[in-house]
């Protein structure tokens, strides 16, 4: 019954990034990626994922392709 809670509550979070990163994507112009942090669905516009990047938010030698790969959505322009 817990797990069915857990995977309801994520889809409800998942679905709402999705519709965050398409909003930022149109008013932008930026492709956004949706990707699993901590357990919980964020929203990275790529000009800010290589800002991170660079800043060591994420392991040493992550790249943008990386991210790509491992993307739960990733908008299209």
């Amino acid at each position: 019954m817990v797990r069915i809670i857990k995977n309801f509550i994520f889809e409800i979070r998942l679905k709402a990034a999705i519709k965050k990163a398409n909003k930022i994507a149109r008013l932008t112009k930026y492709r956004c990626f949706v990707m699993l942090i901590n357990g919980k669905p964020v929203v990275y516009a790529k000009k800010d994922l290589k800002e991170a990047i660079a800043r060591g938010k994420f392991i040493k030698g992550f790249t943008i392709q990386q991210a790509e790969k491992k993307a739960l959505y990733i908008t299209t322009l």
